[in-house]
């Protein structure tokens, strides 16, 4: 991708969701969350564009710091993949490098999102080597490289959204490879296996980065034909949640929209799945911006009457559990990737 094309989507783009979505009764709503999904991915992949391409990572630190709070998430992911795109560079075989080196200056408020951008670039780094056509055995091999380097290199109560992120990215850009690569982390490494599919979850939601038309959200369609079982499945609809809360946090119209025509269908279990994405995506926000305006807008929200009880099951209330609970409780016990991966709440309190 180059940042020509993201150019060419913010003109292109939020104009046909409007249509495709106006039938649905719903044209503003795809002309907003189109803009919000552009925004994200432009981020997280030209974070080295915004801040400044031969900056150094403390450099990029003090820049995102220094940034508007929303995007600062996000760009704390592309520095993750900055940090892992120059040490891949240089060596195939990194280790530490989140404590020594360059890595060593990064916070603790960034850690979350940026173990997510590390893993993210271990995985495009040996997925591109092997190509889109690869053998099972080659992205057998590949998964376990990529393993060694999450092994030697994500910290411990981080290493979770790692292997979730690597999960979104091999969704996301090698859809063919997934179900091999989640096959043979199963084999290796059945502890992580269900991270890689909460992942897959979140890239579902950009694959289909089109609404459809009188189709506001295929991505649900999606999650449905990529699941194998109900615990893949879960996990998908908690990342679909994660991704669709994180990007229109900021409007929450867009997810009162969702809980009332798409979730409001689902079944008790699948619901509750969606609703622990919800708190996951919470959970991400107050690590990397404590207090951050939105976020705090958004569990003020006031629905319409008629999605009242459902928006506090599915949305306020996993948000509230979030900041109140399970924010400081993971934090506590130094394990805040738990949260990326599908459990029910209840389990993780």
């Amino acid at each position: 991708m180059s940042p020509l094309v993201f150019k060419v989507a913010r003109a292109v783009v939020p104009p046909i969701a409007r249509v495709f979505c106006s039938p649905a009764g719903y044209a503003q709503i795809g002309n907003i969350e189109s803009t919000n999904k552009i925004l994200t991915i432009e981020t997280v992949e030209f974070t080295h564009v915004f801040l400044g391409k031969d900056a150094s990572i403390a450099e990029l630190v003090d820049k995102i710091r220094n940034f508007e709070p929303h995007r600062s998430l996000w760009l704390a992911e592309g520095l993750g993949q900055v940090l892992g795109n120059r040490v891949m560079a240089k060596n195939e075989n990194p280790r530490d490098v989140l404590t020594k080196g360059e890595g060593s200056c990064i916070p603790a408020s960034m850690q979350l999102m940026v173990h997510a951008g590390l893993c993210l670039a271990f995985a495009r780094y040996h997925f591109d080597k092997i190509g889109k056509n690869a053998t099972e055995t080659q992205i057998a091999e590949a998964t376990r490289k990529i393993a060694e380097l999450a092994r030697l290199n994500l910290l411990p109560g981080y290493a979770g959204i790692g292997y979730e992120a690597w999960g979104m990215v091999t969704q996301f850009f090698y859809r063919k490879m997934f179900h091999a690569a989640t096959r043979e982390m199963k084999r290796i490494d059945p502890e992580h296996e269900p991270f890689l599919w909460h992942g897959a979850g979140r890239a579902c939601y950009f694959i289909d980065f089109m609404p459809k038309w009188k189709e506001p959200w295929p991505a649900f369609d999606l999650v449905r034909r990529t699941a194998i079982d109900d615990a893949s499945r879960h996990n998908l609809l908690a990342g679909l949640a994660a991704g669709m809360m994180i990007v229109n946090m900021k409007t929450p119209i867009i997810l009162e929209s969702i809980v009332k025509e798409r979730i409001s269908r689902l079944a008790p279990d699948d619901a509750a799945a969606f609703a622990q994405g919800v708190a996951c995506s919470m959970v991400m926000r107050l690590d990397t911006t404590p207090g951050e305006e939105n976020a705090m807008r958004f569990m003020r929200h006031k629905p319409a009457a008629e999605v009242a009880p459902l928006w506090e099951k599915i949305a306020a209330g996993p948000a509230r559990l979030a900041m109140e609970k399970l924010h400081p409780l993971l934090a506590s016990r130094g394990r805040l990737d738990e949260i990326t991966r599908y459990r029910p709440l209840e389990e993780l309190l």
